[in-house]
């Protein structure tokens, strides 16, 4: 009996981000941001003038997803999205009303808008300047879906719990 041992590993949230990556390429990759209205900063891991600096005037060229994390590039950075247990994306027309418990708000030139959405904000943003930033940063292993069999047995051996 073949076993995939991927269904073993517990992270419910690992193919929500990848819906959340399918998500925000098919509605932001290319756009081009013409301004970002930070709500709430406390979602934000840094400063919110470096925030808006990084983003302003640039535009998403891809993503990838990293475990529970989404990485769009802008520029020569990553914006990071971790989006807690409450987190989602909603691509909407500027003209409308904004959607409830948005944290920021990125308004592209198209006359659409991104909102990042937290309700319990657990969720978080940040900007780094690589995958391997964000990997050391966060103490992150690779990623589930990249991972051989023989790293996944690697692993569940070194577990604790």
């Amino acid at each position: 009996m073949l076993i995939n041992y991927f269904e073993l590993i517990i992270i419910p949230e690992l193919p929500e981000v990848e819906t959340y990556k399918r998500y925000f390429d098919s509605t932001s990759l290319g756009q081009v941001i013409e301004s970002v209205k930070v709500i709430d900063d406390r979602i934000l891991l840094i400063s919110k003038q470096n925030f808006k600096k990084a983003i302003m005037g640039s535009n998403f060229s891809h993503t990838i997803r990293h475990g529970k994390y989404l990485l769009a590039k802008i520029r020569n950075k990553f914006l990071v999205f971790h989006f807690g247990m409450s987190g989602d994306l909603e691509y909407f027309p500027s003209d409308e009303q904004e959607p409830e418990y948005s944290k920021v708000i990125f308004q592209f030139n198209n006359g659409y808008s991104l909102a990042y959405i937290s309700i319990r904000m657990f969720g978080k943003l940040d900007i780094v300047n690589s995958l391997e930033e964000l990997r050391k940063k966060k103490k992150l292993g690779p990623d589930a879906f990249t991972m051989s069999f023989e790293e996944y047995q690697d692993a569940l051996k070194k577990r604790t719990a």
